[in-house]
């Protein structure tokens, strides 16, 4: 336990103000106890993606990069021709976060959301609903 806290603070040295005993402790929990959970936590977000990826190729003007090593969804609106994609899908009910805030100073991201697919699969369902029904009545 000693040569791990030990360890521990050596590679934080210079990133971290300080870990509390209990950071300490659940920081602990998670190396010894965590790996079914992340494994369980890794199968969530990968159905999660694939579910999002099928949906958003069905609707038409939408487009999604496949994702490998976060849970957001990078999604192309260009095609559907939204002024303002962000604002279009919000009025339907869900809060995508616009591409121009990750795109800089080239706006490179216009015509672009982030979808978090980090959530419940009833919550997923809902999202991909809700841009359905926005994008087939417009």
């Amino acid at each position: 336990m000693a040569a791990l806290r030990r360890r521990f603070r050596r590679a934080g040295t210079g990133l971290l103000a300080g870990v509390g005993p209990l950071g300490f402790a659940a920081a602990e929990a998670g190396w010894r106890h965590g790996e079914p959970w992340r494994q369980e936590l890794l199968q969530v977000l990968r159905r999660n993606r694939d579910r999002l990826q099928e949906a958003v190729a069905a609707m038409p003007g939408l487009s999604m990069t496949h994702v490998e090593a976060t849970c957001l969804g990078w999604i192309d609106t260009r095609e559907a021709g939204l002024e303002d994609p962000a604002a279009f899908f919000e009025a339907a009910g869900v809060g995508l976060s616009p591409g121009t805030q990750f795109g800089g100073e080239s706006r490179s991201g216009d015509g672009f959301v982030r979808f978090n697919f980090g959530c419940s699969l009833d919550m997923l369902e809902t999202g991909i609903e809700r841009m359905q029904a926005a994008l087939t009545t417009r």
